[in-house]
């Protein structure tokens, strides 16, 4: 055992992963926390039998992090099929990669949303991205951003109508102006996994973390009070010290009761990814069920500061006039204002900031994703561990 004392400020994954770690290596850390529950922006509530996450938050089953900590095969996936709906209008466009799925194969190989050459230059570049490293992928010295990448290699149209609402839901901004090294990373794990929900919801996997926690005192409700910092030894801090709104992608996640639709689109959407292009408020959709009961989830890329009713009336014209899906009671809207950091190293290696004892960790020090705030939170561990113990 290790009588250094350690704190972690903020119960997040990447604090979670850091208090294990930490733990690993002999010490007792305390976690601190200001919300009164573990997760950070991974936070899900209940309806009747159905999980609401915060957010549209799907897991990429590839992501290496979820496997070296084996959470994979500890929660209840439900798997999206590898695929979208495109609703350029109120008849969709199925495509997919037929490759995995063959029930994707003659509505792609017809579509037209791609032409020929884009779906050739598509399939090429997920042979090369799923060979090619993350460590490579990061290292690229080029400056470009995903629109102008993807710009040099398809077609307007199929930027338009699959790549710019696909990505937007995944970098929760609405040009593309992320760089493209993410795009290539996310792009690599899609390639080589699927995506997929956690049936009883994201915050299912901190709770997972939490409880494999033997030596550490959890403090919720919380908040860590700076005038004792020097009763520690060393401190993990999982946050900037500057979080003001704009350093974020923001986005607004809506849950409706569905009053009437087509029977076989819904089914389509309870495990494919349903896009709108062009759109104005809603970027992607999906159906959630259990049971009889079904809720359809709306994400709306950015307009956090509209107001719920506001947004609500404006997704249910959008899904009606584009999906051909009328919703009626809107059981939950969540507008969460700091779902991603905007600017990020873009780097694959973690390199711990420290500033006497005190060590960052979270996925803003690296790029955004759950992986990277895994990844950090490891990383922020060892670094201590070497610190206190030279």
């Amino acid at each position: 055992m290790n009588s250094a004392k350690v704190a972690v400020l903020g119960a997040g994954v990447s604090g979670l992963i850091a208090a294990l770690e930490l733990e690993a290596k002999g010490f007792h850390p305390i976690l601190i926390e200001a919300s009164d529950r573990v997760g950070g922006r991974l936070r899900s509530d209940q309806h009747e039998s159905i999980a609401l996450d915060h957010g549209f938050q799907v897991l990429l089953t590839n992501y290496p992090e979820l496997k070296r900590y084996q959470l994979l095969s500890a929660l209840q996936l439900k798997e999206f099929r590898p695929g979208a709906l495109i609703f350029e209008d109120q008849d969709p466009h199925r495509i997919g990669d037929a490759f995995r799925d063959l029930g994707f194969l003659g509505s792609t190989v017809f579509s037209s949303v791609a032409t020929l050459r884009d779906k050739i230059t598509l399939l090429r570049e997920q042979r090369r991205l799923a060979q090619t490293r993350p460590e490579a992928v990061f290292a690229q010295t080029r400056e470009q951003t995903t629109l102008d990448y993807l710009s040099e290699r398809y077609s307007d149209r199929f930027i338009e109508l699959f790549f710019k609402p696909f990505y937007r839901g995944i970098f929760l901004e609405s040009v593309l102006s992320t760089s493209y090294k993410h795009f290539e990373f996310v792009f690599h794990h899609f390639a080589l996994g699927k995506a997929a929900l956690v049936v009883n919801g994201i915050q299912r996997l901190p709770e997972l973390l939490a409880s494999r926690l033997t030596q550490t005192e959890i403090k919720l409700n919380t908040a860590f009070d700076e005038s004792e910092i020097e009763k520690y030894d060393a401190l993990v801090q999982t946050y900037p010290n500057t979080t003001a709104p704009a350093d974020y992608n923001g986005c607004i996640n809506c849950y409706f009761e569905i009053e009437s639709a087509d029977e076989g689109l819904l089914k389509q959407l309870e495990t494919t990814i349903g896009l709108i292009p062009h759109s104005d408020y809603v970027n992607n959709l999906h159906v959630l069920s259990a049971g009889d009961r079904q809720l359809l989830s709306a994400t709306v890329v950015g307009q956090v500061e509209m107001g719920h009713s506001e947004i609500e009336g404006a997704v249910r014209q959008e899904l009606l006039e584009r999906c051909a899906i009328t919703v009626g009671k809107a059981v939950k809207t969540y507008t969460i204002r700091r779902a991603l950091p905007r600017k990020t190293p873009m780097q694959y290696k973690a390199k711990v900031q420290q500033e006497g004892a005190v060590f960052y960790a979270g996925d803003y020090s690296l790029y955004p994703s759950l992986n990277a705030a895994m990844q950090s939170g490891r990383a922020a561990a060892e670094a201590v561990s070497r610190h206190l113990n030279r």
